[in-house]
């Protein structure tokens, strides 16, 4: 991913939002597809 300032924001914006168990499941599927 090249927008790496912008794709830190949104994920950090999203982990104020939704747990940290969750946060971190989902986040390996995303890495997955990059």
């Amino acid at each position: 991913m090249n927008n790496n300032s912008l794709w830190n924001d949104v994920l950090n914006k999203l982990r104020d939002q939704i747990s940290p168990v969750s946060f971190n499941a989902w986040f390996k599927n995303i890495q997955l597809y990059n």
